[in-house]
């Protein structure tokens, strides 16, 4: 999933990015496996959800942080992105815990973080990368 044109040129970003990629991979492959007993699967993704707002909280600071660095002009509308993104999947973790985990809101969880993933390093942090350059 991950692809060197998303690299930004910040070391922690990158790496921070390639993780995240990494780790939603491993979790679609994970829950394609047939073998999982019920609560193995709610717990998995249970904890991915927790994970996932780890991350965001993490990642989103430093990227907004290195954004501030670099004077990235659209540094404020960055920072709405990510806070639009950290209420969806509090959205999104009430949906599944309502659906006790049903495999279609989890699907439709994973595509949205995967949509999200792809547009948001390989479109918006790539104006990130741009700013850095032309400073």
């Amino acid at each position: 999933m991950w692809k060197d044109v998303y690299a930004i040129g910040d070391d922690v970003i990158d790496e921070q990015h390639r993780g995240l990629f990494a780790y939603v991979e491993n979790l679609i492959r994970t829950l394609a496996e047939d073998g999982l007993t019920v609560e193995a699967y709610q717990a998995h993704i249970s904890m991915s959800l927790v994970y996932m707002k780890n991350y965001a909280v993490q990642h989103f600071a430093d990227e907004e942080a290195y954004a501030i660095e670099i004077g990235f002009a659209d540094a404020a509308a960055h920072k709405e992105m990510h806070e639009a993104f950290k209420l969806d999947v509090a959205a999104y973790e009430a949906e599944l815990v309502e659906s006790e985990f049903d495999k279609r809101a989890v699907k439709k969880f994973l595509t949205f973080v995967l949509e999200w993933l792809i547009h948001h390093v390989g479109y918006e942090d790539r104006k990130l990368a741009k700013s850095a350059n032309d400073n």
